[in-house]
């Protein structure tokens, strides 16, 4: 997206991108702020700077791995230049365990999901291709540097396990754990079998560390894809249950397809809402009824003068999804991503946003029926930042 890189350009001219943040720990949210962020209920238990990460731009995404074996838990976190391994078992003292270098050149976009035990990592760098990395050689990295490293030559240097190259660029990677496919989406081929016409290459991860062109996906209806959840589908739309179904965030449009079988794709509903911009991002509560997607651009052109804007549909008829309400923050910033999650012991579903200069939000649902969400919570980590501007996180 051009105007967030012209934005970066003129952040760095001005020397404040990347951000350089003084690292901290156990700061408890009291009377509004947990040290210099504003937050609501929520305490900040570390923060480890990009250089003690082992990289020398920003970053841009972030997923985790849990290794049942040894009871531990990773944090993976992209970057300019490439994608950080931090051991967050302790989260008051994170130990950064290794860096694994971009493919081929930086870019602002790089995107990780996991798979088993094999993290898969996407850039919209010139010909970076799909990296895979065994997460489990990191069990073999004991020490490592701490959040007050400021050389990034002293963290661990990585190399990827392969590297499939029948794609490019890539804006954005989702897999199905429960197929066994990757789903590559914004993507670019040199070979035309594999361009998929910018919309989803998909791979077969049946062997995680060799996969194979699986097929392209929604390339006859749709002209790019942002971001997209596939799942395995279990809700109220009886004629699809067991079928593998794509919720797809489009750029121009929502989409929804059926895409059981790769050679045969069935689009069941492309359609737009009011003030659509940039369909962006969104995730599925856990009855697969309803969908939370956001808009990228909405809060800057058509909305310019509202708060954050979450779109929610009921999506119980895959070919027929209607819009139920908007929700609209108290703050005024860009929507970025979000995702449904589930706390231990509580029934109630929570929705993690990650809102550029409003930082991380917390809502909950509290009547899924209808869609009506509320915010609980917050951590405001831009605090230099207001207003719908590309600062922040993603």
């Amino acid at each position: 997206m051009r105007i967030k890189e012209l934005t970066h350009e003129a952040c760095q001219l001005a020397h404040h991108c990347p951000e350089r943040v003084s690292t901290q720990s156990d700061q408890k949210c009291v009377n509004g702020m947990a040290g210099e962020y504003e937050c609501d209920s929520i305490d900040l238990l570390s923060f480890t700077p990009l250089l003690a990460l082992g990289s020398k731009g920003d970053a841009s995404d972030i997923w985790g791995w849990f290794d049942e074996q040894e009871n531990k838990e990773y944090a993976i976190i992209n970057a300019e230049d490439g994608t950080s391994f931090v051991d967050v078992t302790n989260p008051y003292s994170p130990t950064v365990l290794g860096f694994l270098p971009t493919q081929t050149e930086n870019s602002l976009w790089h995107d990780v999901k996991v798979f088993k035990h094999y993290a898969y990592i996407v850039s919209e760098a010139k010909d970076h291709g799909l990296q895979v990395f065994d997460l489990h050689r990191l069990r073999s990295l004991s020490t490592g540097t701490d959040r007050f490293n400021s050389d990034v030559s002293a963290v661990h240097q990585l190399q990827p396990d392969y590297h499939y190259n029948l794609f490019g660029s890539a804006h954005n990677i989702f897999i199905n754990e429960e197929t066994a496919v990757a789903y590559v989406v914004g993507q670019y081929a040199a070979q035309a079998q594999y361009r998929c016409n910018k919309v989803i290459h998909a791979v077969d991860l049946s062997n995680p560390l060799q996969p194979t062109f699986a097929g392209c996906v929604g390339e006859q209806d749709f002209d790019y894809c942002h971001d997209v959840q596939v799942v395995r589908y279990s809700g109220p739309d009886t004629r699809f249950v067991g079928r593998e179904i794509a919720f797809g965030f489009m750029g121009d449009s929502f989409g929804i397809m059926d895409v059981t079988d790769k050679n045969n794709v069935e689009t069941l509903y492309k359609g737009i809402y009011d003030d659509l911009e940039f369909c962006h991002q969104g995730w599925l509560f856990a009855n697969q009824s309803r969908v939370i997607f956001n808009d990228e651009i909405d809060e800057m052109e058509s909305l310019s003068s509202a708060h954050t804007r979450s779109i929610i549909y009921d999506v119980s008829k895959l070919d027929e999804p209607k819009l139920m309400r908007f929700f609209r923050s108290e703050k005024q910033a860009v929507d970025h991503n979000n995702y449904v999650f589930t706390r231990p012991g509580v029934q109630a579903e929570f929705i993690s946003q990650s809102n550029y200069a409003a930082g991380l939000r917390i809502l909950k649902v509290t009547d899924a029926a209808q869609g009506a969400v509320e915010e609980v919570a917050s951590l405001d980590v831009a605090p230099l930042y207001d207003g719908a501007v590309f600062h922040g996180t993603w």
